[in-house]
This record gives C-alpha cells, structure tokens and sequence, in this order.
C-alpha cells in the first residue's frame, strides 16, 4: 500500500500498524523492509504438493489480512522466484491474480537469479557508474574536482551490498573494475596514459576496489559480532577454542560447503580470512579502531599471506583483478 510520504512519524506509524503481518504467515520464514514483503519456503520432491497448500494457505490469511485493516495489497507486483532444480507443479494465484514466475529479481537494490548469480546486478551497476563518470568527466576539468566527485557519486554505487560480490564470476568482477580502470585513464590523460593501472591507482590515491570490498567484508563482519542492535549469527561468530594452538583465539569455525557455489558464500569465505587476521586486530572493540588497524595491515604483502593462508589453491592472484569470492 505504500508509506506515508513528507512526515517523520509516517513511517512509524506504518511499521507499527502492519506489525503483526509477520504473525499471520503460519508456513513460511517471512522478512519485512518498509512495505516489502519476503517469505521463503523450503521444498523437496517429495513435499512439493504439501508445500504448494501451505503456500496458497498463507496467501489466504495475508488476503483477509488486507481486507481486515484496510491495507490492500498490488497482486500485480508480486511475483516468486524458485531456487534448485524443483519446481512449482502449477502457478500461483493471490487475489484472483496469477503470480509471474521470474528467474531474476532486483530485491533492495540487488539485482540476482534464481542461480545466485549477481551478473545483472553487476551490468546494471556498471552502467550506471559509467555514466555518471562520462559526466564527470565531460562537464569539470580539475583532476581534483573530477577525483572528488569519482568518490562521492560513483564508489557508493560500485559498492552497494559489495561484500556479497563473492557470489560474481570474475568476469563481472573484472567489468567493476574495468569501471575505476577506465576513469583513472581518463583522469590522467594525456601526460600519463600509458601507465599501468596499479600506477595510476597510487598516483590518484585510489584502491583497487576489490581491495576495497575486502575491507568493506571485514568491517561488516566486525560490527555483526560487536554491534549491541544488530542480530548475532551463531556461524560467524567468533569463539575461543578450548585447546591451545597459535591461533586458537576469537576464532570463527569456518561452515561446511559440499559446493563451490557454497564455498564462495559470506560466512564460509571471510570465516578463514578473518582467522588469519593478527589476533591484535581481531580482539579489537571499537569500530574505528578496528578500521584504522585494518587499512594499515591490508597493504600487498599482508594481502598476499592473507590469501595464501586461506586459499593456497586459488594463489596466487592477478593484484587488478583480485582473487575469487572477494
């Protein structure tokens, strides 16, 4: 139905009027953002017709729920997305509307497939800084003015949900990339168009931005174990293990991944990066002091013996493009 627009306590009172929307979907692990609603079911061969009635029993009671409080619904915009190989046997239908079935989904700005692939995520993005850095550089003539604004308008957007960009094949990783490659030419142009790109990376002050993401990865995994509002998850949280190693402190059990696709995954990825940080930097509590540390210990060679400790079979890496999963 939408959110209240142009007041401050709009939005709240929105939350709390739908507040117990969560409790009508009997069947289903729901999520809610603003007024977007998420509910995820799990399915085999086997319960595939069982779970079809609970599916179109949750729809049910959300319909009545609508018509209760008075907060309609657009049947229209729904749709679902199946994962794996099993499928729905017949269509869904929610207030006399057949759902459309889609294979990709943008979901709060980002763009994936039923495959967990971020390709259209990274097309659309890439696009989007691409134009905004042709403007930049079309419009302004100071190589300051153009850096400045390169930071302000175009990283936010490379960056969006970055460390997640595991998921990527190295070929969208590389068209990100492509992105900072082709500005810092431009930027640079024509006295030093021939140097490399590390070159111009260090002359303009910029990271790669995988390196970027890396850091980016790290600080969020910092603030989900030591931020007092965010939820704590029991698979990344660190643990001192109760023998003694080296290394046995504020230690992340690194989850169990029977896939490749599984193995490039948040938890199962930085889980081993994170235990190969100095135990000085993992026992730190403040955020800022966490990325101060962070910045100065992530310069090429702690990145390689980072690397090469986790992942020895995916070492040794192209520095521009980065290693995979990150």
């Amino acid at each position: 139905s939408g959110v209240l627009q142009g007041t401050v306590l709009g939005p709240l009172l929105f939350l709390l009027y739908i507040n117990d929307i969560s409790s009508i979907v009997k069947h289903s692990q729901s999520f809610i953002y603003a007024d977007e609603l998420t509910c995820v079911y799990s399915f085999s061969n086997s319960t595939t017709e069982r779970c079809l009635e609970q599916i179109h029993s949750d729809l049910d009671a959300l319909s009545a729920w609508s018509s209760t409080w008075l907060m309609e619904f657009s049947p229209t915009k729904c749709r679902y997305m199946s994962f794996g190989p099993v499928r729905l046997p017949q269509p869904l239908i929610f207030e006399g509307c057949h759902m459309i079935e889609c294979s990709s989904i943008k979901d709060l700005g980002l763009s994936y497939t039923n495959k967990l692939d971020l390709s259209p995520h990274a097309d659309r993005i890439t696009a989007k800084a691409a134009q905004i850095c042709g403007f930049i550089s079309y419009n302004f003539y100071l190589p300051e003015i153009k850096l400045r604004l390169y930071r302000m308008f175009v990283l936010p957007i490379l960056e969006f949900c970055c460390p997640f960009f595991g998921l990527m094949n190295e070929s969208s990783r590389s068209k990100i990339e492509n992105v900072q490659r082709n500005f810092t030419k431009k930027l640079l142009y024509p006295t030093l168009l021939t140097t490399s790109y590390s070159t111009r990376c260090q002359l303009t002050k910029l990271k790669f931005l995988w390196v970027r993401r890396l850091e980016a990865g790290f600080c969020l995994l910092f603030r989900l174990n030591n931020s007092s509002t965010l939820p704590k998850l029991s698979v990344i949280t660190p643990v001192s293990l109760p023998y003694n190693l080296r290394n046995s402190e504020l230690i992340i059990p690194p989850p169990a991944s029977s896939t490749c696709k599984r193995s490039l995954f948040f938890a199962s990825r930085y889980s081993f990066l994170w235990n190969n940080l100095p135990i000085e930097i993992r026992s730190l509590t403040s955020l800022s002091a966490f990325k101060r540390r962070l910045h100065i210990y992530l310069n090429t060679d702690s990145i390689n013996l980072l690397f090469s400790s986790s992942f020895p079979s995916s070492f040794p890496h192209d520095s521009e493009k980065g290693p995979s999963g990150i």
